[in-house]
């Protein structure tokens, strides 16, 4: 009989990623599935969370009951149903919003690669000189622009950019991680070729659609033949939620 799960690693930005994730994680510790707990617990299955809301990752989160189907389940199984979110309990990556506030105010000023920086500003200097390359600047016409107003809320509110600006601010310690969780991945069953990735997250907030292009780029320098694949949530699910402001 073939194995029903192989060694994997899946990638979840941004708050709805982070919830696939914890239930991923909230089946395999209830006991409901022996074998999703067996690949978690060693390790061969590797869950990594990344988001700009500390929150996402919380101890205590109900699952939406609409989610909780029990027909396939035995009745004698059936208690262990998870009703609330396991929290990640490792790779899990929460980024900085302080550096994220103050990178935000420091693109919008002019600094070219020879220009002097304070001290406390030379951490910022190399990831803003790349990030002012794609960032949206000032619309002349409208007057619009992303400010400090926007990545004060929650996450990165449904702003890509924002999103995208935290990884690059972030790159080496996410990189870092991917790299880790590859190798546990890769060297649980060398045999077995290619490491198979899943990059999941929404594609109607900010962090995990500012964010899951570079993350697969990531995975493609880790080892470029990494089978990566995306599952992505469109915006129906969230009509009518704006967190925007």
């Amino acid at each position: 009989m073939a194995n029903k799960y192989f060694p994997t690693l899946i990638i979840c930005a941004g708050g709805s990623g982070i919830k696939i994730g914890r239930y991923l994680q909230s089946v395999g510790d209830a006991g409901l599935d022996p074998d999703l707990k067996q690949r978690l617990d060693n390790g061969s299955i590797q869950i990594v969370g990344i988001d700009t809301d500390s929150k996402s990752n919380e101890k205590v989160m109900p699952i939406d009951p609409n989610l909780l189907d029990a027909k396939d389940t035995p009745e004698g199984e059936r208690e262990k149903i998870p009703t609330h979110l396991t929290r990640l309990p490792r790779n899990w990556l929460h980024l900085d919003r302080a550096a994220l506030n103050h990178a935000v105010e420091r693109v919008h000023e002019i600094i070219s690669p020879g220009d002097q920086v304070h001290q406390e500003e030379s951490n910022y200097h190399e990831p803003l000189a790349t990030i002012r390359r794609w960032f949206p600047l000032k619309n002349e016409k409208t007057g619009d622009q992303i400010t400090k107003g926007h990545s004060k809320n929650s996450g990165a509110a449904q702003w890509r950019p924002l999103g995208r600006m935290s990884l690059f601010l972030n790159s080496q310690r996410i990189y870092e991680t991917l790299f880790k969780a590859f190798k546990i991945v890769q060297q649980s069953d060398p045999e077995m070729g290619p490491v198979q990735a899943y990059i999941t997250c929404s594609l109607a907030g900010g962090t995990g659609s500012g964010m899951f292009w570079d993350l697969a780029f990531f995975l493609q320098m880790i080892d470029p033949s990494t089978r990566t694949s995306g599952l992505f949530l469109l915006g129906d699910p969230f009509e009518g939620v704006d967190e925007a402001g």
